[in-house]
């Protein structure tokens, strides 16, 4: 039987090529969050979820932001009259034999990841995405005759950003090393609904957020 099949809808991720350069005194900061840590489940997180406030991060907390505008207006071309900022930052750190189970972030719109540490490890689990194979049914598992999840290196400096309803997990960490991020969550302020290209033939709600 004859067809054709095609991928029309999906989340749109993006990835960083100019891996930030971490400081010393960087690297030792975030390290320092996780004296005080949450580790319930998956990996250590740090309680703070502020971190990128803090101003042993203001050269990061740049970097990240130069990224979300590019990603929010010339990747998926919002207007520029929206602005989406960081509402909450902080520290995982997965140790050897642990994983990170597939999850959503709740209370956000866009998410993103910073690889930290190792700075070089070829067994460093990655970043892995999509609930099942095709990210179609969500919730559900079926016995696929191939299981080819997309995946991210896990590759120190790299930034990582894609809709926050993605669902994602990082496998058991196989390194004798310990695999640190920096994870956000963003909410935007400006105005919601149809504006742009052919907005007077569009119909849809407007809400405004400032």
């Amino acid at each position: 039987m004859n067809y054709t099949a095609n991928k029309i809808l999906g989340p749109v991720v993006y990835e960083s090529t100019d891996p930030y350069q971490f400081t010393a005194e960087e690297i030792n900061f975030f390290k320092s969050t996780l004296k005080s840590y949450n580790s319930t489940w998956g990996p250590m997180a740090s309680k703070d979820n502020k971190v990128l406030e803090s101003d042993h991060f203001k050269k990061v907390k740049e970097y990240v932001e130069q990224h979300l505008k590019q990603y929010v207006h010339e990747i998926l071309q919002i207007t520029d009259d929206v602005e989406f900022y960081i509402t909450e930052s902080w520290i995982n750190c997965l140790e050897p034999g642990k994983q990170h189970p597939i999850h959503t972030h709740a209370n956000s719109l866009i998410s993103g990841v910073l690889f930290l540490l190792p700075e070089e490890s070829k067994l460093a689990s990655p970043l892995v995405f999509g609930t099942d194979s095709h990210e179609v049914f969500r919730g559900f598992e079926f016995p696929y005759k191939v299981m080819d999840y997309p995946y991210i290196l896990h590759e120190q400096g790299k930034l990582v950003i894609f809709p926050s309803s993605t669902a994602h997990a990082v496998p058991y960490n196989r390194d004798e090393l310990e695999r640190w991020s920096l994870s956000f969550n963003t909410f935007f302020r400006g105005r919601l609904g149809v504006s742009g290209v052919n907005a007077q033939e569009a119909v849809g709600n407007r809400l405004t957020l400032f």
